[in-house]
């Protein structure tokens, strides 16, 4: 459910996404099924990285699809902007200061917008709020897609 929430999020006929933290990938068939045209994922952990690109075969040749061991923070230096930035399950360790870079960094390679959708037990609703209008006034909040997440969408 948290993957079809995330490609609500906007129209993704023909559009670029990244995905951040994209672990084994899930969010692919997903995106394409949303019209996406080309997908970036991202992950920390180069074994995460190395089983999603099996589900890379999985989308044809219809796709542009990509995975790579990164984090989002150097994702910037190397990456183009994208239409959509998607960061699911994004994990504070405690640190709110961490969650809001990781916000800044995903919200700066977003052309037109960032699903961003950490778990709760790293930062409330009302905080996760005030970090995204930093950014923009256009924010969608919802709680309704996953007990142990926020889901904010941020649009331009």
């Amino acid at each position: 459910r948290r993957y079809w929430a995330a490609c609500q999020i906007g129209d993704l006929r023909g559009t670029r996404l990244l995905d951040v933290g994209c672990g084994y990938g899930f969010l692919l068939p997903f995106a394409v099924g949303a019209g996406v045209i080309e997908y970036v994922g991202i992950d920390i952990l180069p074994e995460y990285v190395s089983a999603a690109r099996q589900l890379a075969g999985l989308v044809g040749d219809r796709v542009v699809v990509r995975f790579e061991a990164m984090s989002v923070h150097a994702a910037g230096a190397v990456q183009e902007p994208f239409d959509w930035v998607v960061a699911l399950g994004v994990a504070g360790y405690g640190d709110r200061q961490y969650l809001g870079t990781v916000m800044a960094d995903a919200w700066a390679l977003a052309r037109r917008g960032l699903v961003f959708s950490p778990n709760r037990e790293f930062a409330s609703a009302s905080e996760l709020l005030r970090l995204a209008k930093q950014h923009t006034e256009h924010v969608v909040l919802r709680e309704d897609v996953w007990a142990q997440d926020v889901m904010l969408y941020l649009l331009r």
